[in-house]
């Protein structure tokens, strides 16, 4: 591709359109990108017509030609917002053989900090990895550099574990609160966040009476209001049992807080562990969900959409209040008829009188995070989508898709039931009312 993409912009300056460093850079992405989801070569991009027309008009300058040039590729890459007409939906390719990536924590070590040596917590992870070489330190600063992936760090929260969920400024507050219980995920889902991290090894917070404390503490202030609570923002809540067994602590004390709706968040379906906890009807197990197209690319090591279903079934029997997730959407293709068929499926496998809430969310990232998935992901067509820079920066689908993906799937899910909480997630109140996905909590 590197190649391909040399000769490319060398046509151009064979044609003495040249470049400027920053419409060097720029031309080299929209080439390149273009080239990938709509598997062409480089060269093939430069000859498109729309473009030779330009490079061979005897009356513009090269200035305008490099001007118009990039109008063009743009108006190529990002056909919703240069164009009305156009829909840029995507397949999503061809899964490559030998392309599954392999599930679970690779531990290489354990190291421990010497204040939660004695803690249950850690009592209980070392004696579960036995087998892993151990260190003590002083104390866990992951901001200094000697710490590794793969390496297990467990420490004391020395701040809060509450704190309100990030939303997006100025946009539909959906009232959450978070609970940080460590940082780590086995799944390695394609757009998450996380790879942000990627050098940064797994960490357990060991203090969990301080956690339960705290819990009770922030109830007591608004007995009379109700919060939602949950644990997944830098962990898949029950995949981090591997680890930690920590549901089987937490579940039953959170679930004391008449005023709090613990949510454990996740895309597993091992969920055995749980059924059997005193919940008192004040937790709420919810699922991500997504097409199995999607699943099969970009969620491979989780748990496959009829599993995820089945495990919400297991534990809507055992008493729980059920929550569900379409984040992120994906807009590709067929995403229409396997939205509209994942929702016929959950509502096969769950009674609509369980489930407390259903969010949407349209993918979304930091533009850090793109090249960190193009080199971790090659062959992941996820970042070639129709994706700008939002009013928080982050890189969305224009409001039109994302607009369209919300209206259809909100009028999916009332279509088995009006009664159903659904609202979006770092999207604009004008928007929810637009898409009638209105709850609030």
């Amino acid at each position: 591709m590197k190649q391909q993409l040399a000769d490319a912009l060398g046509a151009l300056a064979k044609a003495n359109l040249k470049l400027s460093v920053s419409y060097e850079r720029e031309f080299s992405e929209l080439i390149e990108e273009i080239a990938i989801r709509d598997s062409l070569s480089c060269g093939q991009v430069i000859k498109l017509p729309d473009v030779l027309a330009i490079i061979n008009h005897p009356k513009l300058t090269a200035p305008q030609k490099i001007k118009k040039i990039k109008e063009v590729l743009m108006a190529r890459r990002y056909p919703t917002a240069f164009s009305a007409h156009q829909d840029s939906s995507q397949g999503l390719g061809k899964l490559p053989k030998n392309f599954l990536r392999e599930p679970g924590f690779k531990l290489s070590k354990i190291i421990v900090e010497k204040s939660v040596s004695d803690e249950p917590l850690t009592k209980k992870i070392l004696t579960k990895f036995n087998n892993l070489p151990l260190e003590y330190v002083d104390e866990v600063k992951l901001k200094k550099a000697g710490f590794k992936p793969g390496e297990l760090l467990i420490a004391r929260q020395k701040g809060r574990f509450i704190k309100k969920c990030p939303c997006t400024p100025k946009h539909h507050s959906c009232n959450y609160y978070v609970l940080n219980l460590g940082i780590g995920c086995s799944f390695n889902c394609t757009y998450c966040f996380l790879h942000q991290y990627m050098n940064t090894p797994f960490m357990v917070y060991a203090n969990t009476a301080d956690l339960i404390k705290e819990v009770g503490q922030f109830s007591a202030k608004n007995p009379d209001k109700t919060f939602r609570l949950g644990s997944g923002e830098f962990i898949d809540s029950v995949d981090f049992d591997v680890l930690t067994g920590l549901n089987e602590v937490l579940i039953p004390a959170l679930s004391q807080n008449k005023n709090i709706l613990f949510e454990v968040k996740t895309k597993s379906s091992r969920i055995e562990h749980l059924l059997n906890l005193k919940h008192n009807g004040r937790v709420v197990v919810s699922w991500s969900l997504n097409t199995e197209a999607v699943i099969k690319r970009d969620e491979q090591a989780a748990a496959p959409l009829k599993e995820r279903l089945r495990a919400a079934q297991m534990c809507q029997e055992a008493g729980y209040k059920i929550g569900f997730h379409f984040d992120p959407l994906i807009y590709y293709k067929d995403w229409k008829r396997d939205y509209r068929r994942v929702a016929e499926q959950l509502f096969e496998h769950v009674n609509p009188q369980n489930i407390v809430w259903i969010s949407l969310g349209a993918l979304r990232f930091n533009p850090s995070l793109k090249p960190i998935i193009k080199r971790k992901f090659p062959r992941s067509r996820l970042v070639y989508g129709e994706l700008l820079p939002g009013s928080d920066g982050k890189l969305r689908y224009p409001k039109t898709i994302r607009q369209k993906m919300f209206a259809q799937l909100a009028g999916d899910i009332h279509s088995y039931s009006k009664k159903v909480p659904v609202y979006l997630c770092m999207e604009s109140a004008e928007l929810a009312k637009e898409v009638k996905a209105t709850a609030r909590f």
